[in-house]
């Protein structure tokens, strides 16, 4: 739990806790900063998943990284009341960016859509914090 692919861009797939691999980035705590737990399906009523996200508070966005399964996506957010606005890009073999919109309960979940470029449905994605908030 809470581990990322710490070394993607010197091809060496070591896991190392998501905060001491983007420590430095998290100096700035923010009400959605830390790790979490999630569980989705692909559009179109595609496969189930679960994987890991982390998000970091970055001057005016957020920085978010998922780890679901082989695969690291990285997007940038926006945080606007209680709506998280999120594009994305996947460096796999999809390689497509991509647009996801989530709500944000009092307790800390988050649920949201999301799509990709040139997609015609949408999958859905639920957050639940880990309980390790970044520093």
């Amino acid at each position: 739990m809470g581990r990322v692919l710490s070394r993607l861009l010197a091809g060496v797939l070591v896991l190392t806790p998501l905060s001491a691999a983007l420590g430095a980035a998290a100096a700035t705590a923010a009400p959605l900063d830390g790790e979490y737990i999630i569980e989705g399906r692909e559009p179109g009523g595609g496969s189930k998943y679960k994987g890991q996200v982390l998000v970091l508070k970055e001057a005016s966005t957020y920085s978010v990284i998922w780890k679901i399964q082989n695969q690291v996506l990285y997007g940038t957010g926006i945080l606007q009341n209680k709506t998280f606005a999120v594009t994305y890009l996947n460096y796999g073999p999809a390689g497509a960016p991509g647009l996801a919109l989530y709500d944000v309960a009092d307790d800390g979940t988050l649920t949201g859509q999301f799509t990709m470029l040139g997609a015609k449905s949408l999958g859905v994605e639920a957050w639940i914090p880990s309980g390790e908030q970044t520093p």
